[in-house]
């Protein structure tokens, strides 16, 4: 779910509230008790929030290093090659869940074909 979405119920959840609090404010009792249901309301909403927002850091981070890491081995090898600095036995190794493994053994078999 993105920011919109969460800010989207964040409103709705909010509606609901001031309709409920408008509803039962007759009592004085009621007025304190719909103010600190809106204060545990708008407490609760951040944490979610912060919370959502970290995994989905969390997430991106992983994910940019699945894609980084593999491009920038990939680069260095066809550089190297290049400048014809590379021996048959160098090859391009990712990790187990990194993106382009297809493109890392097409890119050892140019190695293994025109290394020194």
């Amino acid at each position: 779910m993105n920011s919109m979405g969460l800010i989207a119920l964040y409103l709705i959840g909010r509606n609901i509230l001031f309709d409920l609090v408008e509803d039962y404010s007759h009592n004085e009792a009621h007025k304190e008790f719909a103010a600190t249901l809106g204060i545990y309301f708008n407490i609760s909403f951040f944490i979610i929030y912060v919370l959502t927002s970290l995994g989905v850091f969390i997430v991106l981070v992983l994910q940019s290093n699945q894609i980084v890491g593999p491009v920038l081995k990939i680069s260095n090898a066809l550089k190297q090659l290049n400048q014809n600095q590379l021996k048959k036995s160098d090859q391009v190794n990712l990790r187990k869940g990194d993106f382009f493994g297809d493109l890392a053994d097409e890119v050892n078999r140019l190695i293994n074909k025109y290394g020194n």
